[in-house]
């Protein structure tokens, strides 16, 4: 998908030499990229730690097991 946005040319130049991508498209796209996945890692990682999954895993492991039963019960 085409879009339009305005980024300071500094800006651009920083990721161009940070991706080490020649083109700016594709260098925006991994930026873009990679800010999406470090955000959808961040929410699944505060929902683990707000108790969201708290089941046994296949090795017996509870996620919300404390660690006085070394994670297991």
């Amino acid at each position: 998908m085409r879009i339009t946005v305005d980024i300071e040319e500094s800006t651009l130049t920083e990721l161009l030499e940070l991706t080490g991508k020649r083109k700016m498209s594709p260098a925006v796209a991994e930026a873009v990229e990679g800010y999406v996945r470090r955000l959808k890692v961040s929410r699944f990682g505060k929902q683990i730690l707000s108790g969201a999954y708290d089941s046994e895993s296949s090795d017996g492991i509870h996620a919300g097991a404390s660690s006085e039963s070394g994670g297991r019960k």
